[in-house]
């Protein structure tokens, strides 16, 4: 892992140990601890962030877990000078019980830092993944990963963003990646080497990847800047047998020419930025030679500020629009109506 400047919130040995002591619950009765807490408190390096995370992992353990958690902090090593907060943060990624809690860790570390990720997304990405029991219902997978984001965000692995958002702190974020550097990986320079064997990989660029050993990828983040048509590889996906979550986001222009040329549209959670009243003009601008005829089936969930479909109010001329559409799934949006003004020509 590449050396990086982090500023720490750091605390002195009293403050230190006071609020170790109030995350992990420990008060006057807690005598079988022996002098444990003090001594393990000396590893943080009054480093805010671990503190807390390891003492809410420790919360109401028993004896034998804080034995082998001090042993674990007195033989670790890592970098010199965040050795103690690594091993600390090391410890209380290893002390979660919960797998998928893991699991959601790690991934979270493949956004950039700083980077506010919405927590329907993550869960989308955990529920994806499906080790929750894979004859569980949908619904009952999303409660199982929406649990082990919150136990994340108690331990203060995971930090509440703005609105329905977490972020990472910058050095669990560090510590994340180095975790899973064998397997994760995540990438804003194109000039950077993408490793193989990867489970986990995040790209971030103008245009989509040429290559990318996919045998044992299983989630793929992909977020592309560039307004240029998106091209790809026929053969890019076709090593991907595991690949279970698959997230593309695009730039508006490369948005809007996926939306004018597709057989199957599934849209969902548009983002409230996105001002868009209609389909047509405003993602697709009208044409005489006629504007989504190729689409087949239409699904939109989540699209806030659709109003209708079509809009032809101010125009005086005969279009042609959706002529093959023979599937129309609109969920959770407030469409007034399917079309204003005069109707397009194929439209049913």
């Amino acid at each position: 892992m590449g050396c990086q400047t982090i500023e720490l919130q750091t605390l002195n040995d009293n403050e230190a140990l006071d609020l170790f002591k109030a995350h992990a619950n420990i008060n006057n009765s807690s005598r079988g601890l022996k002098g444990m807490p003090e001594k393990i408190v000396k590893h943080y390096g009054g480093v805010l962030v671990a503190i807390v995370a390891v003492a809410r992992v420790l919360k109401n353990q028993s004896t034998p877990i804080w034995k082998d958690t001090l042993k674990t902090l007195e033989d670790g090593g890592v970098d010199r000078k965040l050795e103690e907060a690594y091993k600390c943060l090391k410890l209380s990624y290893d002390n979660l019980k919960n797998e998928k809690a893991k699991e959601l860790l790690l991934i979270s570390s493949l956004f950039p830092e700083d980077f506010e990720i919405l927590i329907n997304v993550l869960t989308k990405i955990g529920t994806g993944l499906g080790s929750c029991g894979e004859n569980d219902e949908h619904h009952a997978k999303r409660s199982v990963v929406h649990a082990a984001i919150m136990q994340l965000i108690d331990c203060s692995l995971l930090l509440r963003g703005e609105e329905e958002c977490i972020n990472m702190h910058d050095l669990v974020h560090e510590v994340a990646l180095w975790i899973g550097d064998k397997y994760i990986q995540s990438v804003i320079d194109s000039k950077v080497a993408i490793n193989k064997n990867l489970r986990y990989f995040f790209w971030k660029g103008d245009d989509f990847l040429n290559e990318l050993d996919g045998k044992e990828l299983e989630v793929l983040l992909i977020f592309l800047d560039g307004s240029k048509d998106l091209e790809a590889s026929d053969t890019f996906f076709i090593e991907m047998k595991r690949l279970k979550v698959l997230i593309l986001a695009i730039s508006e222009a490369t948005f809007k020419h996926l939306v004018g040329i597709a057989e199957l549209l599934f849209s969902d959670d548009w983002s409230e930025e996105m001002m868009w009243k209609n389909l047509i003009p405003d993602v697709i601008p009208i044409d005489n030679g006629g504007m989504m005829n190729d689409l087949i089936v239409l699904h939109l969930r989540h699209v806030p500020n659709i109003e209708c479909l079509i809009e032809t109010e101010n125009h005086n001329y005969d279009v042609s629009a959706f002529s093959n559409l023979v599937g129309l799934h609109l969920f959770y949006i407030d469409v007034e109506d399917l079309y204003r003004g005069s109707l397009p020509s194929g439209f049913f």
